[in-house]
């Protein structure tokens, strides 16, 4: 038998959305570790890192949120990567 190592869907997620670029996933994964030695900055990056960060769009889809728009611009959805690359 083969062994099949499964690439996370968070990973598959960023690489697909940034596909011209070439991310170095083995330090991307480092940087929460390296950056702070602060547990909450810590696990911020982790859920941002592994996509369970909770935007608006997500929130919307639950009912919890009464839009799906941006709560800094408002103009689009709020998604991880509206709020943290093209947000103005």
């Amino acid at each position: 038998m083969t062994k099949r190592t499964l690439e996370p869907t968070s990973k598959a997620k960023f690489t697909a959305i940034f596909s011209k670029n070439n991310l170095d996933w083995a330090n991307i994964y480092k940087i929460p570790f390296n950056l702070t030695l602060d547990t909450r900055t810590r696990g911020f990056q982790f859920k941002i890192l592994h996509r369970i960060l909770f935007t608006n769009s997500a929130l919307f889809k639950m009912k919890i949120s009464a839009t799906p728009l941006c709560t800094f611009c408002g103009l689009e959805s709020e998604t991880l990567e509206h709020l943290f690359v093209d947000c103005k």
